[in-house]
């Protein structure tokens, strides 16, 4: 598939918000702006560019492009990783870490996953994925608003507030 360029300049766009929201934008200057900024017009750059990559991987419909586009998306997040290897290889975790993806790397390596999930998945109907992916995100959310509520006490209230938990191939990347 060829290029866009309104596409192009969506994504342009949605990465100045995905740095902006980092960067907690105008938090010191005009914190109610800010709150409305990063809560809430910032946050649609991760789901919007996760719809975008599902509109490509949309033309992936054989083994061979499959192939191809899990080798180049694996081998951007292999990259990173290694990028930033002096700061997660002493983990504790490190396993989850490799699996999961060092901090904002989880876009990358769910990516990955969601595309072999979809893959398979391909030709069943439109309904049971809607009824998936509503059904994922839905669970997802679920466990995060626990979490982020701590309605649980000591240890699961811990594990419920693990972003790894939430912020993952099944419930973020797949969904979209």
């Amino acid at each position: 598939m060829g290029r866009n360029l309104s596409i192009d300049v969506l994504k342009i766009i949605l990465a100045f918000f995905v740095v902006f929201l980092h960067m907690n934008f105008l938090k010191e200057t005009y914190p109610a702006l800010s709150y409305i900024l990063v809560n809430g017009l910032f946050r649609i750059a991760v789901p919007v560019f996760l719809v975008i990559t599902g509109f490509y991987f949309f033309h992936i419909d054989n083994k061979v492009k499959l192939k191809k586009w899990l080798f180049r998306t694996f081998l951007l997040y292999a990259i990173w990783m290694l990028i930033y290897i002096s700061y997660w290889k002493d983990n504790e975790q490190i396993w989850l870490t490799v699996i999961f993806g060092y901090h904002h790397l989880w876009y990358l390596i769910g990516t990955f996953f969601s595309g072999i999930i979809l893959y398979f998945l391909r030709n069943q109907n439109s309904r049971l994925l809607i009824v998936l992916a509503v059904g994922f995100f839905l669970l997802g959310y679920g466990v995060q608003v626990l979490g982020n509520l701590h309605y649980f006490k000591n240890e699961n209230d811990s594990v419920l507030n693990m972003y790894l938990l939430y912020r993952n191939f099944l419930f973020v990347c797949f969904p979209f």
